[in-house]
């Protein structure tokens, strides 16, 4: 029984490495393709803009409803915290902080990708030939780091000012004030974190629903891949984030 629980874990061990290796093997050779002046063909630039206009542009409603909802949940929290332990000239700094460098990210890759994975399922699953598979693939490639960018900085500008609804509420601070606490706190590292994120995040976390769906027919997708996908991009996600923070500690 010992022998076969050891078994068991260097299978899933060996299958987890092979899986790392598999990925960013595909994720280097597309971005290797990216390169390539050839790789921007009609057809891609087709489907980058339309993708630009599908995860882009009439996302932007929605993204919006989570920056300020997230946003007065979030600086509110840090406002009450702040208030209750003296802290009120350190707010920004906290803010700037929890936002830009870690929710703002965070928040856009996470809704994006999970927008995103089963739509790319079933479409590259009707794409017939290997070059159309690869033009799909090298689209949103591209079309997530833009799309996952600029969420992540749009959401910053709309959680920031959606926290300055209940701190004038919650304080009676003015706008003033407000904003001078967050300017006197963002520094350039912080505009540097964010725009790392967006694009790394973008890029990697739109990568493993790709290659999955890659080499998959319509047949081949069900629920179980689908759920699969999603944890993967859960696990993917949380684990970037832990190696942005410890990069930053450094």
């Amino acid at each position: 029984m010992l022998l076969d629980f050891f078994e068991t874990i260097g299978i899933k061990t060996l299958s987890l490495f092979t899986f790392v290796f598999v990925f960013f093997q595909f994720l280097g050779e597309n971005i290797l393709l990216l390169l390539f002046k050839k790789s921007y063909n009609p057809s891609f630039l087709k489907l980058f803009v339309l993708n630009i206009y599908n995860t882009t542009i009439k996302q932007i409603p929605f993204f919006f409803f989570i920056g300020l909802f997230f946003g007065i949940a979030l600086i509110g929290t840090i406002t009450i915290v702040a208030n209750k332990f003296g802290l009120e000239l350190q707010m920004g700094e906290i803010i700037i902080s929890a936002v830009l460098k870690e929710g703002a990210p965070l928040l856009a890759t996470l809704f994006l990708t999970l927008r995103l994975s089963v739509v790319i399922l079933q479409e590259l699953a009707t794409f017939n030939t290997l070059d159309e598979r690869r033009t799909f693939v090298l689209a949103n490639l591209l079309s997530s780091m833009v799309a996952t960018l600029f969420f992540a900085l749009f959401l910053s500008a709309v959680m920031i000012m959606s926290g300055y609804i209940f701190t004038l509420f919650y304080l009676g601070m003015n706008f003033h004030t407000y904003s001078s606490l967050l300017f006197s706190a963002l520094d350039l590292s912080a505009v540097y974190v964010v725009i790392a994120k967006g694009l790394v995040f973008g890029l990697v976390m739109i990568a493993l629903p790709l290659m999955n769906g890659f080499e998959l027919k319509s047949k081949d997708i069900s629920a179980t891949l689908i759920l699969k996908t999603t944890l993967r991009l859960l696990l993917v996600l949380f684990f970037l984030e832990v190696v942005f923070f410890v990069l930053r500690v450094i």
